[in-house]
């Protein structure tokens, strides 16, 4: 049977954070390598610098481990996105294109892309809100999430 070996692209960010140590407890620090375009805060994992938009260096990565798995969480948030759109939607779907040709081309077991709340935008019913709701995102990041899900 093929271990599990899972690559975290954008871990610095506010959910990679959080998931990593959870990664490591359920498979093992040294079967989690956390990627990103600065090095972390905190040196209790393996750490690869990577730009996912180069789809040479993600795939270089994904080999060198016999990565099985990626958590694609690198994305350019709303703030950010809305003062240059066209660079976070090119970033964004850049990076997520890459993240699949790679996951192909290697035969990976899974993928993981998160939503967001950004994808429901502000009509959205507040508490509760179904599964089925019209997407209505009102940022580039909004709308990236929502591209990826299609």
């Amino acid at each position: 049977m093929k271990q599990d070996i899972i690559l975290v692209i954008g871990a610095n960010g506010q959910i990679g954070t959080a998931l990593m140590p959870v990664l490591q407890s359920v498979y093992g620090a040294d079967k989690v390598i956390a990627s990103d375009l600065f090095s972390p805060v905190s040196d209790n994992c393996i750490f690869e610098k990577l730009d996912a938009t180069n789809a040479n260096d993600l795939a270089a990565i994904v080999k060198k481990y016999k990565v099985t798995q990626i958590y694609h969480l690198a994305a350019i948030l709303s703030a950010k996105g809305e003062a240059n759109p066209v660079w976070a939607w090119n970033l964004n779907m850049q990076t997520l294109l890459n993240v699949l040709e790679t996951a192909r081309a290697f035969s990976l077991q899974k993928v993981f892309v998160p939503s967001s709340i950004a994808v429901f935008g502000a009509h959205a019913q507040k508490e509760q809100t179904l599964q089925n709701t019209y997407l209505d995102p009102s940022t580039v990041y909004g709308v990236s999430k929502v591209a990826s899900e299609k």
